[in-house]
């Protein structure tokens, strides 16, 4: 209807106008109907994956010696980009003597993939392990991109070794430390160095007992042997002399 201009002034006039009105109760249905198919939408795409083992306990961990533990992420119908990541206030994803392979990687919809968690202790850690300063407990975090985080529990316990030990706690012990209480390996692990030895009921042994034994060994046996020194030795041979040295108990004339 146009609008025009009359010298005519109406008394009163009547109009016909129409309005939209929003039914709330239709909007309301119709808004709750898009968000849950907005929300459908969101949770298909977000990844999810299936662990075939969440706790892992190594037993009798021995210093150098590798063991091996694995599981199996299944992923479902998305592709998914996992991780391991630290947790706050560390700098990595897992203590020094575990490792993961692979740490991260890609998964296409409904793949698979095998994680090796390998623990070895070695030099470095083999102190703090000895002393019980630290033990074989982890926890690791595998987050998955837009995903969630998986929570993976390690644990083990470790045999107690000399090699690790400081020279001066190895003079302190008269017998295998294997066979020593953990109190008394501590205490003698974390001893300060002293220069009066009358702090100590017993009087230290000149040299450790564990160079005493592998030099006498090698005087009496292995004089003659040809290239000794020359070359790396065998990791079986390593481990019967390790095992020799903990424990005191070991024929070595298999090893010469």
């Amino acid at each position: 209807m146009a609008l025009k201009n009359s010298d005519h002034k109406p008394v009163s006039a009547i109009f016909d106008v129409g309005v939209k009105v929003v039914d709330k109760k239709s909007y309301c249905k119709a808004f709750e109907g898009i968000v849950r198919s907005l929300d459908k939408m969101e949770n298909a795409s977000i990844p999810s994956v299936t662990l075939s083992k969440r706790e892992f306990l190594f037993k009798d961990v021995k210093y150098l010696q590798l063991q091996v533990e694995s599981f199996t992420i299944s992923n479902g119908p998305v592709p998914c980009q996992f991780e391991f990541i630290s947790k706050p206030n560390e700098d990595a994803y897992c203590k020094p003597w575990l490792i993961a392979k692979p740490s991260k990687g890609f998964l296409m919809p409904d793949s698979e993939v095998v994680i090796a968690l390998e623990l070895c202790v070695n030099k470095s850690t083999a102190t703090a392990l000895n002393s019980g300063e630290e033990k074989l407990e982890d926890i690791l975090v595998l987050h998955l991109d837009r995903g969630k985080d998986y929570f993976l529990s390690v644990s083990g316990n470790y045999l107690p070794s000399c090699f690790g030990c400081p020279i001066q706690t190895l003079c302190y012990m008269k017998e295998p430390i294997r066979e020593m209480l953990p109190e008394a390996i501590r205490e003698l692990t974390l001893m300060p160095l002293l220069t009066d030895d009358a702090f100590w009921e017993e009087k230290p042994l000149d040299v450790p007992k564990e160079l005493w034994m592998m030099v006498d060994l090698l005087c009496r046996s292995a004089c003659h042997q040809e290239g000794l020194f020359q070359q790396p030795g065998l990791r079986p041979e390593f481990e019967q002399i390790r095992d020799w040295l903990d424990t005191g108990t070991l024929d070595v004339l298999g090893i010469l």
